[in-house]
């Protein structure tokens, strides 16, 4: 299921991308655990699906998840861990570049 959520998505079919990815981590939550690796892979995919289409405040919500369930999986120094919690930042900022941008037009 996640490859089919990378071909539609790569297709073009971004929100059908997202149902499929956000199934399959449903589906990895209840073979693995809401707390997995695996779903926490899945969210950071999905983050980054959200991030590219400019949902932000979906993204960020998704990096959270990510590097919490990889914090307590893997450990807060793995790769995973710190990959997530850099692009959860980028995010954040991008979030507050939007906002100072919006208040300075006012």
């Amino acid at each position: 299921r996640a490859k089919l959520a990378m071909i539609l998505w790569e297709s073009g079919e971004h929100e059908l991308g997202i149902a499929q990815l956000e199934r399959t981590a449903e589906e990895a939550g209840e073979a693995y655990g809401p707390d997995s690796r695996e779903v926490a892979l899945f969210a950071y995919n999905l983050a980054t699906f959200y991030q590219d289409l400019n949902q932000l405040a979906h993204a960020r919500k998704a990096y959270e998840k990510s590097v919490r369930l990889f914090a307590s999986t893997v450990g807060p120094e793995h790769r995973y861990t710190v990959t997530a919690q850099t692009s959860l930042e980028k995010v954040v900022r991008r979030m507050d570049r939007k906002v100072k941008a919006g208040k300075q037009k006012e």
